[in-house]
Parts: C-alpha cells; sequence; structure tokens
C-alpha cells in the first residue's frame, strides 16, 4: 500500500483493525459478496501490516499512530484478534497485561492511554471497552462455549 495523507505516508497513521475487525465479523460490503471473501482480503491486508506493527510496541501496548504515544484499549484487542495465530495474538496483547499489572491508575478502566507511561489520558468507565471481548465473536468454539454458560 502506497501513497500519502494529510499527515503522511500510510505507514505514519499506523491503520489498524477497528474497521477490518468489524468488517469480518460482520461483511458489510456493497462491493463484495461473500463473508469468505471480504474477510479474506482483509486479513491480507493485516497480514502486510502485522510484522510492521510489532515493530512500534511500547512498553505498554502499540500507540494508535506515530505521531503521539497514547493508544485505546478496545481497539487493540480489535487488532490483535485478526491474528492467524494464538501465538500473534498473545504478542499484541501481552503489553495490554502488563500495563494492566503495572498501572497506578485508580480510576474504573481506561480505554486511552499513554503506551509509554501508562497513564490515563482522558476517559473511564465507558461502555466501548465492552470491544475488549471482540475475540469471543470471532472465534465460533469460544463463542459457543460462552453461550453454552448461559443456557
Amino acid at each position: 500500500m502506497t501513497g500519502k495523507s494529510a499527515y503522511g505516508s500510510w505507514r505514519d497513521l499506523m491503520p489498524l483493525g477497528t474497521v477490518i475487525a468489524m468488517g469480518i465479523l460482520l461483511a458489510v460490503s456493497t462491493f463484495i459478496v461473500t463473508r469468505a471473501y471480504y474477510a479474506s482480503l482483509e486479513r491480507q491486508q493485516f497480514r502486510r501490516s502485522a510484522t510492521y506493527y510489532e515493530t512500534k510496541f511500547k512498553p505498554y501496548g502499540l500507540p494508535l499512530d506515530s505521531r503521539k504515544t497514547y493508544t485505546k484499549l478496545d481497539w487493540q484487542i480489535w487488532t490483535a484478534t485478526l491474528s492467524d495465530s494464538k501465538e500473534q495474538f498473545e504478542r499484541f496483547t501481552a503489553p495490554l497485561g502488563k500495563w494492566l499489572d503495572e498501572s497506578t491508575s485508580r480510576v474504573p478502566l481506561t480505554d486511552f492511554y499513554d503506551t509509554v507511561s501508562g497513564k490515563q489520558e482522558a476517559f473511564q468507565a465507558r461502555s466501548v471497552v465492552g470491544g475488549i471481548y471482540i475475540k469471543a465473536l470471532s472465534d465460533a468454539a469460544l463463542a459457543k462455549k460462552w453461550k453454552a454458560r448461559t443456557e
């Protein structure tokens, strides 16, 4: 992928998984008919970017883009969900575990924090944090397991 945006090249922006993850799970597209085909295209895009993204991790996660070091918790999980392997998923989520263990914040779970200092940038106790459960939606066996617990 080449080209420039208002902020520079696409790699400077480091576009990640929010739209891709939603596209794969919901397969909403007027141009691509089947979910499998749509998911295949999006996963190919993620595979091309994943190795690059892994070089950009900070101690507490992956920054939203190259201009600042802050990130969003749910957004990182959405991105990790696109991984093709458990090992890659764990590499993407390991810094989040470190952040949760080492955070000195006493507010309800924030979804917007700095990946270097771990400090909360703004939001807290927002319903968007429910997005961390997207892995359960993307994994049929895991979704079935949890659904069975409610029956």
